[in-house]
């Protein structure tokens, strides 16, 4: 039964009675305290401040999704961190090695046009920090290679431990069901819809309201109007990424786990080794399961022109 204060007093009360005992509340600042112990003893104050960051984004971006259950929005929360965090990551590897190979790229351009956005503000630096900001190229980088000689250890190490942490976290992803499925979903989703985008696009928006006017449920509404005059190009959708799936070779050999032969492979293989004679079925078998598919495409497009 909840019980609705009626004055300052009565919530001073009721906060008093719900407040823990004393012991816990002690027990809990001295684990706060050997953790932070722990965590300054063994260097480990980033992580901490890194966790505390990631968990206060989770927080907000469950509060955000609100129209999923609690559990499933810090799953979706902690998702999309770890998709963005590891897109980045890609993205400034990938433009790093585009940088640095191409030909307006490179170690010695990078310093110095660090060397020139660093004398473009030397006089916005306070004088104290001035001894500290290097002069010219030159100058940084033997501050670069100083600090690198200094830190050769620590860096190293951080090296290899992100080496190892990588290494346990995609190994066990790689050449796995999960991972082949996914690639087939990044490759072949936009093929997919784009037909099915074109048929709810010829879907009028007004038939589904006349049929919520008239009594239906929205989901019934929609199933009976859009999703029904859609379905044609969503059989067209499937048809095209059916095609792509069947031909599909180098992802498969990439990422599908090992033994895993598909037609394409099996032809591919055969006709590697010059045995035409055993690769003729799986051409055929290709060939014969891509005609209906094809005879869908031929209708699905006359009826879209309106033959």
């Amino acid at each position: 039964m909840t019980v609705t204060p009626e004055s300052p007093q009565d919530e001073a009360v009721l906060l008093a009675r719900d407040e823990p005992p004393h012991r816990f509340v002690v027990g809990a600042w001295l684990v706060a305290v050997a953790l932070l112990w722990f965590a300054l003893q063994f260097n480990l104050l980033p992580a901490l401040l890194a966790g505390l960051l990631v968990f206060e984004l989770v927080h907000l971006m469950t509060l955000r999704l609100n129209f999923v259950r609690e559990r499933r929005a810090r799953i979706l929360a902690v998702a999309f961190i770890a998709i963005t965090v590891v897109g980045l990551l890609a993205l400034a590897a990938f433009g790093s090695v585009l940088f640095f190979r191409s030909e307006s790229g490179g170690y010695v351009i990078l310093l110095k046009k660090s060397a020139e956005v660093i004398q473009s503000w030397r006089h916005l630096i306070p004088e104290w920090a001035a001894p500290w900001i290097p002069l010219d190229a030159g100058a940084l980088q033997t501050r670069i290679v100083a600090w690198l000689q200094e830190h050769l250890t620590a860096v190293r190490t951080a090296g290899t431990e992100a080496t190892q942490i990588f290494v346990r976290i995609a190994m066990p992803l790689y050449q796995s069901l999960f991972t082949i499925l996914v690639a087939y979903a990044l490759m072949f989703l936009p093929r997919a819809l784009v037909s099915l985008r074109a048929s709810i696009a010829q879907a009028p928006i007004e038939l589904e309201r006349a049929a919520s006017s008239l009594g239906r449920s929205p989901l019934k509404a929609l199933w009976s109007t859009t999703i029904r005059l859609s379905a044609p190009g969503a059989a067209a959708g499937m048809a095209l990424v059916a095609l792509g799936i069947m031909n599909e070779l180098t992802a498969t050999q990439m990422l599908a786990p090992n033994g895993t032969r598909t037609l394409a492979m099996a032809f591919w293989s055969y006709s590697g080794e010059i045995d035409y004679a055993s690769a003729a079925p799986y051409a055929f078998i290709m060939v014969a399961m891509s005609l209906p598919l094809t005879w869908l495409l031929y209708v699905q497009s006359k009826r879209m022109a309106g033959r």
